[in-house]
């Protein structure tokens, strides 16, 4: 990052390890620094330059994206090869790779936009027709958007998470704001809370410059760029994670912008193609020239036998249509790539889905239950046993309960439970299947070699100290009880027909998920006790109740035989 990525030796030759710490050259080496920026026909390869960085394996072309489940309950990493296995199993050091890679890529994208954004300020100056308005403009909303979403991964991955209503003056990460900061300068990390309102202020310049671009004529471009409805998407996320509810839902509702999920056919085939749906809002795109090789998320979830882990896979209902992307293995389709490259999809940072999420729970934390209800069945009834709003849950903490599993059923390996945990401050179950853990106690160390380059970033205290231990189980979370058990609550079937009722147990990482069945009228229907299977005996009304094992939480489905 800042200053010191690769060797000390190599200080002379980047603006700062965070920017252009490289040896071998780029795509946007073509343009002397110079002059790469002062020109409107020359900021729009310059932001290119800022969406490759961060397209890269290095960052949400992986790493910072993958970490979001490897390093939670929800895929796993496999010894045999090795590939992201340190993440996996929390084999943390200050020089593990992934998490130098995303320092370091994550300050390049910042160097370059903050680069473009100042020159497109001197660029205004030499716009000679609209056209070049509307360029110089596009270059400038766009950087403080990618900025915005850049600073929001760093400070989630290398400081403590944002707590409402606190302080939050724990170490966040370095901001760099109006000037790049160039080799040799001294800097220092500023708090978390500093750094959440730096991010709040690049969303601000965003729409600042967005409005002023359509009012010039702008036209969106597509979901491969950030958009309207990209900054809008952004800001989502961020009031998600500060637990600003009301902002969150407003905004989350300007991303949807009327727009409904795609529907279960597309949902299916969407992943294995390049082409863009209603579902992508912002994706990285990805070509077969490329040259990913060993360093897609393809290839992490194919040869490199990442694999969803067996407690993800337990929430899916036989009658939900995302199973149906899973083997019996926990191999994803989503990562299947194309029919003619297999490592080669395109990665969606933000999709639609994701807002609808964002409104529920939004709207669940001000209890406006209906409507969080609304917003959840959008995604919810992808599952085709949900077929109207009423059939979800009715009160706000078995709706929030379900929508924190409805989050890993529609966002597994897209890079959410990680950050998801540590914004909740609940527990992750620690490589999968192990004790639950406070994952929102533990951020990952700076890079030593940014450490050791005493240029003023210091590491932070004490950070091998939150890190979980299956041994001595530190850090654990203690027992985690049911909260709450949901099944649908109604059912009419045909007499003579059998059916298997789900339920789901909240929250889904739950020391004891067992539950048991039981009919009250056994002349209308019957149900196993264990599984769930129900028989349709004659008609009339059956109260089928399933109950976790303590027997503190029971719902009931209301079957009609006729």
């Amino acid at each position: 990052m800042i200053h010191k990525i690769l060797s000390l030796s190599m200080a002379l030759f980047f603006a700062l390890g965070l920017t252009s710490c490289k040896k071998e050259s780029e795509m946007w080496d073509n343009i002397p620094l110079e002059e790469a920026y002062n020109d409107p026909s020359k900021l729009e390869p310059s932001l290119m330059g800022a969406y490759y960085t961060l397209g890269t394996f290095r960052f949400l072309g992986n790493y910072a994206t993958t970490l979001g489940d490897v390093a939670a309950d929800v895929a796993t990493a496999s010894s045999q090869t090795g590939h992201l296995v340190g993440m996996y199993e929390y084999n943390i050091t200050e020089t593990l790779n992934e998490p130098s890679s995303i320092w370091e890529f994550g300050y390049k994208v910042i160097d370059r936009c903050v680069r473009v954004q100042n020159g497109g300020v001197e660029a205004m100056g030499k716009c000679v027709n609209n056209s070049d308005t509307l360029t110089v403009l596009s270059a400038i909303y766009q950087s403080y958007a990618l900025r915005a979403l850049t600073n929001l991964y760093l400070v989630n991955i290398f400081a403590l998470p944002y707590r409402a209503g606190a302080s939050n003056n724990s170490p966040g990460i370095v901001i760099v704001d109006k000037e790049p900061v160039e080799a040799f300068t001294q800097v220092s990390r500023a708090t978390v809370a500093e750094v959440y309102a730096h991010i709040d202020d690049c969303i601000a310049q965003a729409k600042n410059y967005y409005a002023q671009f359509v009012a010039a004529g702008g036209v969106d471009p597509e979901a491969f760029y950030i958009n309207g409805r990209g900054i809008s998407a952004i800001e989502a996320r961020v009031a998600l994670y500060k637990g600003e509810w009301a902002k969150a839902s407003e905004a989350a509702n300007a991303a949807i912008d009327g727009v409904k999920p795609i529907n279960s056919a597309g949902y299916l085939t969407m992943w294995n193609k390049l082409a863009l749906t209603s579902e992508h809002i912002f994706a990285i795109a990805k070509a077969e020239d490329d040259n990913l090789s060993a360093n897609s998320i393809n290839n992490q979830y194919t040869d490199y036998k990442g694999r969803v882990s067996d407690l993800a896979m337990s929430l899916f209902a036989p009658s939900d249509i995302r199973a149906q992307l899973l083997d019996s293995e926990g191999q994803t389709q989503k990562w299947f790539g194309l029919p003619s490259n297999a490592n080669t999809s395109n990665i969606p940072v933000i999709r639609l889905s994701e807002m609808y999420l964002i409104k529920a729970e939004a709207d669940a934390q001000q209890d406006k239950i209906a409507d969080a209800q609304a917003a959840l069945f959008a995604v919810a009834s992808r599952d085709t046993a949900v077929t109207q709003e009423s059939d979800l849950p009715s009160t706000k903490e078995e709706l929030l309960n379900f929508i924190e599993a409805e989050r890993v059923r529609e966002l597994y390996t897209e890079g959410h439970r990680w950050y998801d945990a540590r914004r909740t401050g609940k527990p992750v179950r620690y490589c999968s299947d192990g004790y639950a853990w406070n994952v929102s106690n533990f951020c990952y160390p700076i890079p030593a070699d940014e450490v050791n380059a005493g240029f003023g970033v210091v590491q932070t205290k004490d950070w091998a100290n939150a890190l979980p231990n299956r041994r001595t189980n530190a850090n654990a979370a203690g027992e985690v009880h049911v909260a709450s058990v949901w099944t649908r609550p109604t059912l009419e079937v045909k007499a003579g027909t059998d059916v298997e009722l789900w339920c789901s147990v909240s929250p889904f990482y739950a020391d004891d998920k067992t539950v048991a069945w039981k009919s009250d009228n056994a002349a209308v229907a019957t149900v196993d006790a264990a599984t769930g299977a129900l028989t349709a005996v004659a008609a009339g009304t059956a109260n089928i109740t399933v109950t976790s094992t303590d027997g503190a939480k029971t719902a009931v489905c209301v079957v009609t035989v006729k």
